[in-house]
């Protein structure tokens, strides 16, 4: 699987988090400004929302990889990157809208640990709040797992996923330390972003799959067995 389109997800979609997840970095503690405090704190909430992001890519792997023992991988790559492409081009907000409707109760109950984590307001809370927040319904997390999906394993597909927040965490770690100065408007300005980095994973998903055999772009996969027969 081609890893570097994760981090690429990540670095470029890093602006939309700024938005979405702009208001809860903001609700961390300050600590009295002690910035050992408030950086350590900050490393924490991002590393609990990565390891949240490698648990999400370890669940869809072990679909992944049932589904790559049927002989189908290269299908589910095709498959999933013209979704990716179809979701951001025609429907992406009902979707997202949709599923947040669909995951309501279970969001609800995330948002309360969020809350009850938040009221903390120590340095180890702020890795709790990282681990709650990568579970909230996020249109952005969801293409990343649609590519991890596609990586054939569940410890490439969590390879994917934390790599994938990786490439998130320069401009979350920044908004972190930045302070509350730069409001709401960050997500209304880069929400556009998201439907073009969908279309370019989706792209790239597609070329995997059509086993081109371009080094690692579209590597050559053959499915064939060699069987040996012995008179």
């Amino acid at each position: 699987m081609i890893l570097w389109t994760a981090f690429l997800l990540g670095l470029l979609g890093s602006l939309h988090c700024l938005g979405m997840c702009g208001p809860i970095v903001f609700a961390l503690p300050t600590f009295s400004r002690s910035f050992p405090k408030v950086l350590t704190s900050r490393i924490l909430y991002n590393s609990g929302r990565i390891l949240t992001y490698g648990f999400l890519g370890v669940l869809i792997g072990l679909i992944g990889e049932g589904i790559s023992f049927a002989g189908i991988q290269q299908k589910l790559s095709i498959v999933a990157g013209a979704l990716i492409i179809f979701v951001a081009l025609f429907s992406n907000q009902a979707f997202v809208s949709k599923l947040h409707f669909q995951l309501n109760g279970f969001n609800r109950l995330i948002k309360e640990k969020l809350g009850d984590f938040i009221r903390r307001k120590t340095v180890f809370s702020s890795f709790l709040v990282g681990l709650a927040n990568g579970f909230l319904p996020c249109g952005l997390v969801y293409l990343a797992m649609g590519g991890a999906l596609a990586a054939g394993s569940w410890s490439q597909s969590m390879l994917y996923m934390i790599i994938f927040g990786s490439g998130t965490l320069f401009a979350m770690l920044a908004l972190g330390l930045a302070g509350n100065y730069l409001g709401l408007r960050v997500k209304a300005s880069f929400n556009r972003i998201i439907p073009y980095v969908a279309v370019f994973l989706g792209i790239l998903l597609i070329v995997r799959g059509l086993n081109l055999g371009i080094p690692y772009l579209s590597p050559e996969i053959h499915s064939g067995v060699d069987v040996e027969v012995c008179h």
